[in-house]
């Protein structure tokens, strides 16, 4: 993927999270843009923790990121809370 193209992905997704600041919310995303962002060292890796288990899991912005094999490469859906 181009750099500009990532860029435009990137800004849209950064969007959607600006426009729910005070909203948990993941992001699921195709392999190969969840891919993009961990090349480019954009995502960290967050520790989730339940009452039996503990695991890490990675965020970008703070907000859990979910591949999903189902969805196509560069899609991706800003998760919102239900209503």
């Amino acid at each position: 993927m181009k750099d500009h193209e990532f860029a435009e992905l990137r800004a849209a997704i950064d969007a959607e999270i600006d426009a729910l600041p005070d909203t948990p919310s993941g992001i699921k995303m195709g392999f190969r843009l969840a891919g993009q962002f961990l090349v480019r060292e954009l995502l960290t890796t967050e520790e989730v923790d339940m009452i039996l288990w503990k695991w890490e899991m990675r965020a970008y912005r703070g907000r859990y990121v979910y591949p999903d094999p189902m969805m196509g490469d560069y899609e991706y859906i800003v998760g919102k809370p239900n209503a």
